[in-house]
């Protein structure tokens, strides 16, 4: 059975290589300059697989303060080419960015499921630049 070992979320994500590189990772505040505006933010992670495991579901949902909105998006991981198991066990990378609207102050949430089981929860909060 898969395991999350790990998720943040970061102003930007990349898989290349069987590496995950990240900018700006493990943040929980954002100062924006105005509301609303759209704003780059990355998920990433890292699951631990048995090496003969199936494809699984990623599921990663956003939550805007008061729930005034909800993203959601699911990515397929598995079949990594460049993947190299150890002790039977394989690391999917997973990195999903977007362009988040950040369209008032508050705790915006990114839940994140694996096959359709929530595994975990990450917020961020944000504020105003102050004048």
């Amino acid at each position: 059975m898969a395991k999350l070992d790990y998720a943040y979320l970061a102003d930007y994500a990349t898989v290349q290589d069987g590496k995950l590189t990240a900018v700006g990772a493990s943040f929980t505040h954002v100062i924006a300059p105005a509301f609303p505006i759209a704003w780059p933010v990355s998920i990433a992670g890292r699951l631990t697989a048995p090496q003969d495991a199936p494809k699984m579901e990623l599921g990663v949902s956003i939550v805007g303060p008061n729930e005034v909105y909800e993203i959601n998006t699911t990515m397929q991981l598995g079949d990594a080419v460049d993947v190299r198991p150890y002790r039977g066990k394989v690391g999917r990378l997973f990195a999903v960015t977007t362009m988040l609207p950040l369209v008032e102050a508050g705790l915006y949430v990114v839940n994140i499921a694996l096959d359709g089981t929530h595994v975990r929860r990450l917020a961020f909060e944000a504020t105003l630049t102050e004048a």
